[in-house]
Parts: structure tokens; C-alpha cells; sequence
């Protein structure tokens, strides 16, 4: 009898282990070293990927965003405020040196709390996956911007908000600071391929997608720049008190690089909406066919207003945002004001809307 009770009890035991659904596959590891490979845009500069002085292919630009390419010199880089900035966002991953990606684990679970993306002309910039939100619109940009993940399936998904404005691509192409970068990062056996979602309403009337391949390689190391501005050479610069610039239309080498590129319309080279579509190509062959091409409606001005709306909300509340030392922002109901805090006062810059304003 009792050995038929025992053999009841181990039955139940491992029939229950068998009936526990199975653990979810872990995702896979990102972290470690890893080499750039340029298989998206070979021939651009090199194997650097760096794209020529006014090449707009693929970017769905907007008349502002067009315009504030072709205004913008490249040699802007060698002034001293720009010396030690780093890498915009968008062009990280397309930059030298390759990627380091770091984990930070939880030391009782072994949960990944955060991983670090490092890069050569960079910060170290956090991802964090322990699932707090983004901060209010209205809270400081960053070089490194505010960046939150979440595993889906085998891809990591990366959404990155409070970014300053910088560049989208070497060679003009910028980017406001209301754009947002979405990332999708997944890891077949070594190769890592990273594809980048960026969303500017400011300059674009589409969100503009690229993709980049890394190869896992052990041996390497990335890159750490130290920076030094005072040397004022590191990037070309030569005077101090020049400031490169290019008024509207005066900017003459925006098509050099199209004598090379002979099979390039100058109208495609140019970017816009139109040009991302498949259709476009085969309109290419008829002008008139490529002028006459419709596409959906852009709603970037209406994401501009609610991004702008965002930043300063009319919550009929005063949000308090430090800015340095004794000065400080206040969001008070959709407006900006200056406030310093001293041992002889407190001087405010704009009194604001009057139903915020309290009579004591």
C-alpha cells in the first residue's frame, strides 16, 4: 500500500512539471563588440557610408527641411562651439569606430535593468527596460535624448524622445528638436542589424527609415574620442570669429556630386515625399508624370502643433523646469516663463497669462 502511494505522489509531481507551460525563450544577447559593415550605401564617401554635399535620395524632406539642408555647411564642424558635439542620434550608427553595447543587470534576478550604447563621438547613452515612462514633453533635450526598450518577439524596440536638434546624415540633411527616433534592433547568429525610424514634422512629411548591419567581433574595441576644442583644428576650423553659412540659393555645389552619379536625376537627388514611392521611379521617364504624382496627405503641420502643444501645456498648472543655478522655467497653462531666485529677490520674465496670476 505504501509503495503504491509513493508511486501516486512522484505520478502527480511529474505530471504537474509537465504540465507547467513552457518559459518563453530568452532574447538574445545584444551586448558586446561590434564592427560596422556598410552593405546599406557602399561608395558613399569610402565605405564610411557618408553621404555627398546635397544628396537627399530617400529622405521625404519638406520644403523647411530642403531648405534648411541646402543652408547648411558641412564645415560648420570645425567651428568651436560644434567641435566636441557629438554624433547626432540618427547618424550614430552610421558612424566610425563601431558600437559598444553594454548590459546592466539586476544582481538578484539577472534581469537586463538597462543596456549602454557606446559609440566613438558619442555619450553613453542608456536604454532603460524596466518600463518607466518618458518624461514630460516639456523636460530638457539631451545629445543622448531619453531612450526606453522592450523585447518584441527576437527584436529589441527602442523608442527615443527628448533628443536636440542635430543632423540626420552627414552632407546637409537636418533634423529639429521635435523629432523622435524609433529603433529596431535584432541579432542573427553575428550579424546585428539595426533599423532606424525617424519622425521630424518639422522637416519631413514622412517618417524617414534606413538600416545599418554590425558583425560581432570580440577583438575589437570601440573607439573613445577624447575631444579638444582648443587645438580648433580637429574638424578643419581656422578662424574663431568665421561661422560657415549659406544663404537661400547660394549654396553652388549641391550637385557636384551628381557628375559622378551621372544616372541620377537632379530632381530625384533633391528628396521629397514623392521620391520614396515605388511609382516614382517609372514617372522619373515621363516629367510631367513625376510633377502630377499624388501621395497621401502629409499630416506633419498637425503633428508639429500637438508636439508644440505638448511642450507647453495649457493644464491650468505651473510645471517648475531647473535650468541652471538660481534660474529656472515655468510652464504656466501654454507659457514660458523666466524666473531667477536670488538673496535680493526674485525677478520674473513674463507675468503670464492673468488666470494664472494669484493677488496676495
Amino acid at each position: 500500500m505504501r509503495s503504491s502511494l509513493l508511486f501516486v505522489a512522484v505520478l502527480t509531481v511529474a505530471t504537474s512539471a509537465w504540465a507547467q507551460p513552457a518559459r518563453p525563450a530568452a532574447p538574445p544577447d545584444i551586448s558586446g563588440e561590434w564592427r560596422l559593415e556598410n552593405h546599406e550605401d557602399p561608395g558613399q564617401l569610402g565605405a564610411l557610408g557618408q553621404p555627398p554635399l546635397g544628396d537627399y535620395l530617400g529622405i521625404p524632406f519638406n520644403d523647411a527641411g530642403r531648405m534648411r539642408a541646402d543652408t547648411t555647411p558641412e564645415s560648420i564642424w570645425g567651428t568651436p562651439e560644434y567641435q566636441c558635439r557629438p554624433h547626432s542620434a540618427p547618424h550614430q550608427w552610421r558612424g566610425l569606430g563601431g558600437a559598444r553595447i553594454l548590459k546592466e543587470q539586476d544582481p538578484l534576478t539577472r534581469e537586463v535593468k538597462a543596456y549602454h550604447i557606446q559609440f566613438m563621438r558619442s555619450l553613453d547613452r542608456p536604454v532603460f527596460m524596466d518600463g518607466r515612462p518618458h518624461p514630460p514633453a516639456w523636460a530638457p533635450h539631451t545629445w543622448t535624448g531619453f531612450s526606453t526598450g522592450q523585447w518584441v518577439g527576437n527584436t529589441l524596440k527602442i523608442t527615443t524622445t527628448h533628443l536636440k536638434d542635430g543632423y540626420l546624415k552627414r552632407g546637409g540633411p537636418q533634423t529639429s528638436d521635435l523629432y523622435s527616433m524609433t529603433e529596431f534592433i535584432t541579432r542573427h547568429d553575428d550579424i546585428l542589424t539595426i533599423t532606424t525610424v525617424v519622425d521630424d514634422p518639422v522637416y519631413q512629411d514622412e517618417p524617414y527609415v534606413q538600416s545599418t548591419t554590425y558583425v560581432y567581433d570580440p577583438a575589437a574595441t570601440t573607439a573613445m574620442e577624447t575631444c579638444n576644442a582648443s587645438s580648433f583644428a580637429e574638424n578643419g576650423g581656422t578662424n574663431r570669429h568665421w561661422v560657415p553659412h549659406f544663404l537661400p540659393g547660394q549654396n553652388t555645389a549641391l550637385t557636384e556630386w551628381l557628375k559622378a552619379e551621372d544616372w541620377v536625376p537632379e530632381a530625384a537627388a533633391r528628396g521629397g515625399v514623392k521620391t520614396i514611392y515605388p511609382e516614382y521611379g517609372s514617372a522619373m521617364r515621363n516629367p510631367a508624370a513625376a510633377a502630377a504624382l499624388t501621395v497621401p496627405a502629409s499630416k506633419s503641420s498637425i503633428a508639429v502643433g500637438t508636439r508644440i502643444a505638448e511642450q507647453s501645456p495649457r493644464d491650468g498648472q505651473v510645471h517648475i523646469l531647473p535650468v541652471q543655478g538660481n534660474v529656472f522655467m515655468l510652464i504656466a497653462d501654454g507659457t514660458n516663463l523666466t524666473v531667477s531666485v536670488g538673496p535680493q529677490g526674485v525677478m520674473l520674465v513674463n507675468s503670464g497669462a492673468a488666470a494664472m496670476t494669484v493677488l496676495t
